[in-house]
């Protein structure tokens, strides 16, 4: 059976804030750069000036803001994508428009510190794409109308920071063709899994840039399961609500566990080291209730730190999810107001100062089986002009994921979440 995981796409749209068109004076259209960034940082994920930690708190953030507006359903998101995306928007903010990145998203404050920090943190992402024992990609593309000018500092931070490709498109005349290339061109790197990431119509002939996060992975478990034990059983998902579902199981001596009053928490491996995933298990959960054991990014990292190795039995049940977001209202409620309106001020992305946000996007899809996972994920920023049997004397703790729960795939240099979500059973 093909494993699969998830794939996530941030799309930010951005239109301008008067109409006006100037011609580019230079070539914005650069490749990627191929030198991977050869560091080896030992931030501790305890200091919480570091940007890791930072990223970390804002995951937790969104996404305890995303289960409430999803109450009982089951949901992925990437908040990686998201804070990468988002980033490349926050190199462009001035004022009080960077203010609210820096309150939402913990961004430091001083571009000088917090470029290098990104860096060293994407480089280290790129770094997992090594591994030839799984497959990991990802990138940072923007998509920008021909004849809209940007400041030669921004580009050069994208290139330099954030390993980013400029591409020069014709929204003013044939933003509908552009619409279908961009999709094209996301559906094609997340081999097919992301589709239509733009619905039709978002763009216009004011969208100015479209600002494109993207990452796909798939790889192999550990120890995989054998499907011959793979059972229908059934799933609690609330006092009253019961569904059927295949749950996959395994008995196995040194595999990552934890437990407190709280939770039971499994860290499931895979064949690569780079990232591993988590599964809380609260003692008692339900769909309706399954907000009230959301917990703090503090309490993850202590997870991270404290969890070892344990004779475990585990049963997991299959699941595939697929996920749409649109971000604005959500960080409007958060307080990010100033970025979507005509007072926008992203001058360090054009002297033209004349853009905001019209839109983030994103799209999930999210599978594990028998095998392992495959998963993709990216984010769009749209921006428009202004206007088996072990032996009987070994003692098993046992892990039965058969009520909703809350899980967390990571990457292991920092321990910063690349996918989250929640399972309620369907």
């Amino acid at each position: 059976m093909k494993s699969t995981l998830s794939f996530f796409i941030i799309c930010l749209l951005f239109s301008s804030c008067t109409f006006q068109k100037n011609t580019i004076t230079n070539d914005v259209i650069v490749k990627q750069k191929q030198d991977i960034y050869n560091s080896n940082s030992t931030e501790n994920f305890n200091d919480q000036n570091s940007i890791d930690f930072d990223l970390i708190k804002a995951s937790f953030k969104i996404f305890k803001e995303l289960a409430l507006n999803n109450s009982g359903k089951s949901f992925s998101f990437s908040p990686a994508s998201l804070n990468l995306a988002m980033a490349m928007v926050y190199a462009g903010a001035a004022g009080s428009t960077a203010e609210e990145f820096q309150k939402t998203f913990h961004f430091d404050k001083e571009l000088s510190k917090f470029l290098p920090g990104i860096y060293d943190y994407y480089s280290s992402l790129l770094r997992i794409s090594e591994d030839t024992s799984m497959e990991f990609k990802i990138v940072n593309k923007i998509f920008i109308e021909k004849t809209y000018p940007l400041n030669e500092s921004y580009t050069s931070n994208i290139e330099k920071f954030f390993y980013g490709n400029f591409e020069k498109v014709d929204f003013f005349n044939d933003y509908r063709q552009q619409e279908k290339y961009i999709n094209k061109y996301v559906t094609d790197f997340t081999k097919q899994r992301i589709k239509n990431l733009l619905p039709e119509g978002i763009l216009n002939e004011m969208t100015q840039l479209v600002l494109i996060n993207a990452l796909y992975l798939k790889s192999n478990w550990k120890y995989s399961f054998d499907e011959g034990f793979t059972r229908e059983k059934l799933f609690y998902a609330d006092s009253d609500k019961s569904l059927k579902n295949e749950f996959m199981s395994q008995r196995r001596q040194g595999v990552k566990y934890y437990a407190d009053q709280k939770f039971q928490v499994l860290e499931m491996e895979y064949k690569t080291d780079k990232y591993s995933m988590l599964i809380f298990l609260p003692r008692d959960s339900k769909t309706s209730n399954i907000t009230d054991n959301f917990f703090t990014a503090e309490y993850y990292l202590n997870v991270c730190k404290s969890i070892h190795y344990d004779n475990v039995y585990y049963e997991i049940p299959k699941f595939k999810t697929e996920s749409s977001f649109s971000f604005r209202s959500l960080l409007e409620k958060m307080g990010m107001t100033e970025s979507f309106s005509d007072n926008a001020d992203f001058s360090e992305i054009s002297q033209n100062r004349d853009v905001k946000i019209s839109e983030i996007l994103q799209k999930v899809f999210f599978e594990i089986d028998e095998k392992g996972s495959e998963a993709a994920a990216a984010t769009a920023v749209v921006m428009v002009q202004v206007s088996s049997a072990m032996p009987s004397n070994i003692e098993y703790q046992f892990f039965i994921a058969n009520r909703p729960f809350i899980y967390i795939l990571k990457e292991n240099t920092f321990s910063t979440p690349l996918f989250m979500g929640v399972y309620c059973g369907e």
